[in-house]
C-alpha cells in the first residue's frame, strides 16, 4: 500500500509538471485581489484565501471558492490517476473536490489553476456531485456542506467554522429539512468518506 507522503509526492509531480509545460499557473497576487472586494469575518475573502493552509481540506475551499465566484461549479469525486498502479502498488481512492469556471479548473490544494482539457487528462477526475454557485446561495445546502467538510478536519477548520459559520449553524440544527439534508449528503458521499462523526461537542463550544 503506498503511504499518504507518496501520494502526495505523486501528486506534487503533476502540479509541477502542469506549472512547466505551461498547462497551470499558480494562483498570484492578482487572483487574490479579485476577491478583496469580498467581506470575510474581519478580513476579506481574497487575503483569508491566500493565507490559508488548503492542503487537505480541498471540500471546505472548494466550496468557498465556488461561492464567491462568477460562474462557478463545485465538483465532488475522486482523481483516478492518484487511485492508479504506481511500481505496482495500489493507491487508496484519492476524494477530491475543485472548482470549474467554463474552460479551467481552480484545485484549492494545488493553489492553481489548470487548463480543463488537462487537468482531466493527467488526473483523469471523475465528479459523483456538483453544485453550481447559485445552488451554494441556498444557505441550508451550504451549511451542510460546511458542517461535512469538518470531517477529520477539527484541527484544522474547527477555528474558521466557529468563526464565521456556527451562529448560522446554530439558527437550522433543529430544523428538520436541515437535519435530513445533512444525512442525504453523509448517505451520498460515503463511498468517498468515512460516516460524519458526532461534532456536537466542536460545535457547540
Amino acid at each position: 500500500m503506498i503511504k499518504s507522503s507518496q501520494t502526495g509526492y505523486y501528486f506534487r509531480k503533476i502540479l509541477n509538471k502542469a506549472l512547466k509545460e505551461k498547462q497551470a499557473k499558480q494562483f498570484d497576487d492578482v487572483f487574490y485581489q479579485k476577491y478583496d472586494n469580498i467581506t470575510f469575518g474581519d478580513t476579506t475573502f481574497g487575503k483569508f484565501f491566500k493565507n490559508s493552509k488548503t492542503l487537505g481540506c480541498c471540500h471546505f475551499y472548494a466550496m468557498l471558492l465556488t461561492k464567491n465566484t462568477l460562474n462557478s461549479v463545485l465538483k465532488v469525486g475522486e482523481l483516478k490517476t492518484l487511485e492508479a498502479s504506481v511500481r505496482d502498488e495500489y493507491l487508496e481512492p484519492f476524494e477530491h473536490s475543485w472548482v470549474e469556471v467554463g474552460d479551467y479548473v481552480l484545485d484549492t490544494t494545488a493553489k492553481q489553476i489548470f487548463k480543463k482539457d488537462y487537468y482531466y487528462k493527467v488526473f483523469e477526475p471523475v465528479a459523483y456531485k456538483s453544485y453550481s454557485q447559485n445552488d451554494l446561495y441556498d444557505e441550508k445546502l451550504f451549511l451542510t456542506h460546511m458542517y461535512w467538510s469538518l470531517k477529520n478536519r477539527e484541527f484544522f477548520l474547527e477555528d474558521i467554522f466557529n468563526k464565521n459559520f456556527k451562529n448560522k449553524y446554530q439558527k437550522y440544527k433543529n430544523d428538520k429539512e436541515f437535519i435530513d439534508n445533512l444525512y442525504k449528503i453523509k448517505k451520498e458521499y460515503s463511498i468517498l468518506i468515512d460516516p460524519i462523526k458526532n461534532k456536537e461537542e466542536i460545535i457547540e463550544k
